[in-house]
Formats: structure tokens, C-alpha cells, sequence
């Protein structure tokens, strides 16, 4: 079976990244990649909810996705033209211990992160001329 390739770009909007995000849904899983179709949501709604704060600091903005669907692995490259990401290095830092008995010490931030970096593998970002590049694989 051939790898399914579709290519979508859209609005930094809430609106726009539901709809987007509920697309590639339906994609992964019309590709035989059904199992693979939860993973994929959760790591592109941390990944494009980034882009929409931090990337554009809630200004709209485009984002493109292309993404390679394959038996058992999606492949997606993801570009904006926002503000360069801060900090992709410390990435791979872990959950901060958490103490149950006391929910709202929880520190603000960060736990998406670690998140896509638990769910997708060989993540490469790279800052190209204007436009931000995040490329990862979900297995």
C-alpha cells in the first residue's frame, strides 16, 4: 500500500485549527492509519495551539501541514511564519513530580511539550529564513 500524502494549509484561529484538527482525523484514519489518529491529534493540537500563542502571540497567522500517512507511521512537517521557537533544547526535560494532595501547585506550562515529545519520535525543528519547521514522526 502506498503511502497517503496530503498537504493542508490554515488559519491560526481556534475555529480554523478545530476544523483543521478534525480533517486530519478523518485522513489518518481513511489511510489505515486509524490507530495512529489519536496520537496524531493530541501532539498537532499542543503543536498548532503553540504556533497560535507563542509563535504568533494570538495574531492570526498561517500554518501549513503536510503529512505522509504509511502502515503503522504518519509523518508531518509543520511550518508557520511566527516568532522563532524558544528553548527546543530543554524539549526533553520530564514532568515535574507532582503532589496530589495539592493540584494547584502544579507549575503553568511546559507539561504539552512533554506530551509530543512521549508520543512522537525523531523531532526536528529548524529555523529557516522566516518560517519555523517542526518535523516528527508518530509510530
Amino acid at each position: 500500500m502506498r503511502p497517503t500524502v496530503v498537504a493542508f494549509t490554515f488559519g491560526s484561529d481556534p475555529a480554523a485549527l478545530r476544523r483543521t484538527l478534525d480533517r486530519i482525523g478523518r485522513v489518518v484514519s481513511d489511510a489505515g492509519a486509524a490507530a495512529l489518529a489519536g496520537d496524531c491529534r493530541i501532539v498537532l493540537a499542543e503543536v498548532f495551539n503553540n504556533i497560535a500563542e507563542h509563535a504568533y502571540g494570538g495574531a492570526p497567522g498561517p500554518i501549513t501541514l503536510r503529512l505522509t500517512c504509511g502502515p503503522g507511521r504518519l509523518s508531518c512537517v509543520v511550518t508557520d511564519r511566527g516568532a522563532p521557537m524558544p528553548g527546543f533544547p530543554q524539549l526533553g526535560r520530564r514532568f515535574p513530580d507532582v503532589d496530589a494532595e495539592k493540584p494547584m501547585g502544579l507549575p503553568e506550562g511546559g507539561f504539552g511539550w512533554a506530551l509530543v515529545r512521549q508520543l512522537a519520535r525523531d523531532i526536528r525543528y529548524d529555523r529557516v529564513g522566516d518560517r519555523n519547521l517542526l518535523r516528527f514522526d508518530i509510530r
